[in-house]
């Protein structure tokens, strides 16, 4: 086979002049193309923004419509509402007529007033006393928090309706109709004046429910103070008493049997196991369960646990304030108590220290009534390890009787009691 020629100087360049003019030609085509396609597409954005503009005009329109008809019926829903809320006010008050409740109406905060400067004059601390004070306290507590409650939904309600009558026009407030700018003020003003209340109901529902802790510590402190006279004929002093959501239990630690484990509070369905440490301290032993917690009013060191469980558990209030958790079932509270002085019997006559403690009882860390010892010269408490407390519940016993307290006659601070027996 014959070889092929070559090719020439002037043929070769020729070639590349030829490969070069189609490349160019090429590009230019390729950019052509790539210039319409660019055309049709910012006509195509250009149609989808005009018919998008013009959809948004024809649906505010359409909701503007909608809200013009949708305004006579929320002012009526507004109507509506006020009038049911006055009736069911003039019926609250008709419901509390008849039942002769002595219980102030929270409404009205002069008689709450009043009724809290009544609170803070008694000093009568029989325990049967203090419970029934308590009772009514948590009973009208309950009453201001539910106020509280429908205080707040009301505002959101009324708010709500605002909004939905002003839609899209909110945040404009020139655009809005004058019934919808009138309705909007309205609401506000509503909205703030039940803030208020509701604030105004929750503070007096806090202050009767310190005051509850506060006079269940006098009457504690008064039982200790006259233990003697409360126990039965082994030398026990275990009492339990009821009224309505409250409980209380206590007892004193009279025998120091480290062989002692369990305080059977019948009365109150529970059963507590205490450790050795404990049987063998000069402590009390408190319980209570009560429908709110009291630690924030009484930060001392008390152990707390859900009505329906075993064990310690922390303040259910902090849980409250980041996870708007409540419990069920109430609170159960045990404190570890300090004994004031033991009272004397010389002959015919019984002689009392009488202290501070009548006003208040006073709580203690398990680990110094177990025995931690503290360093002189220093804060730092020497403690052993924090006893276990255990808590049981027990089938309540229908036939128990819980004891009744004597009436003792309380006697000044500071002075020492003189008691004739024979007398």
């Amino acid at each position: 086979m014959a070889p092929k020629p070559k090719k020439t100087k002037e043929e070769k360049a020729a070639e590349k002049a030829r490969k070069e003019e189609e490349a160019r030609l090429a590009e230019e085509e390729r950019l052509r193309q790539d210039e319409e396609a660019r055309k049709v597409a910012e006509q195509h954005e250009q149609t989808r923004q005009r018919l998008l503009e013009e959809f948004k005009a024809a649906e505010a329109a359409r909701l503007h419509q909608e809200r013009q008809e949708l305004v006579p019926f929320l002012q009526l829903l507004l109507h509506d509402r006020a009038v049911a809320g006055q009736e069911q006010s003039a019926q609250s008050d008709w419901q509390r007529y008849l039942s002769s409740n002595p219980l102030p109406d929270p409404r009205n905060q002069p008689d709450m007033n009043d009724y809290f400067n009544s609170l803070h004059e008694n000093r009568d601390n029989r325990l049967e006393h203090v419970l029934d004070e308590c009772e009514g306290c948590v009973n009208l507590a309950k009453d201001c928090l539910t106020l509280a409650a429908q205080e707040t939904m009301s505002a959101a309600a009324v708010a709500a309706v605002a909004s939905l009558a002003a839609g899209s026009a909110g945040s404009n407030p020139e655009s809005m109709d004058a019934d919808i700018s009138m309705m909007a003020t309205n609401a506000e003003e509503v909205t703030v004046a039940a803030d208020a209340r509701a604030a105004q109901y929750r503070a007096d529902a806090e202050q009767l429910y310190q005051h509850v802790g506060q006079r269940m510590d006098a009457a504690t402190a008064r039982v200790l103070q006259n233990s003697d006279q409360h126990a039965d004929d082994k030398g026990d002093v275990l009492l339990a008493a009821q009224q309505g959501p409250l409980q209380w239990g206590l007892w004193v630690n009279t025998y120091k049997n480290p062989r002692f484990k369990l305080i059977d509070f019948s009365g109150l369905g529970m059963t507590v196991e205490i450790p050795k440490q404990i049987a063998l301290a000069s402590v009390a032993l408190r319980v209570q369960r009560r429908p709110h917690s009291g630690l924030q009013q009484h930060p001392g060191n008390s152990t707390t646990s859900n009505s329906d469980t075993a064990g310690a558990a922390a303040d259910p209030q902090q849980a409250n304030s980041s996870s708007c958790l409540a419990p069920l079932g109430g609170i159960l509270q045990v404190d570890l108590l300090t004994l004031p002085p033991a009272a004397k019997q010389s002959k015919d006559w019984t002689i009392r220290q009488v202290s501070l403690q009548l006003e208040s009882s006073q709580s203690q860390p398990p680990a110094s009534a177990a025995g931690g010892s503290r360093c002189s010269g220093c804060d730092t408490q020497q403690q052993q390890d924090s006893p276990q407390i255990v808590f049981c519940r027990t089938k309540r016993t229908p036939t128990t009787t819980i004891p009744q307290l004597g009436a003792v006659q309380q006697q000044p601070k500071l002075y020492t009691s003189y008691h004739n027996a024979a007398a």
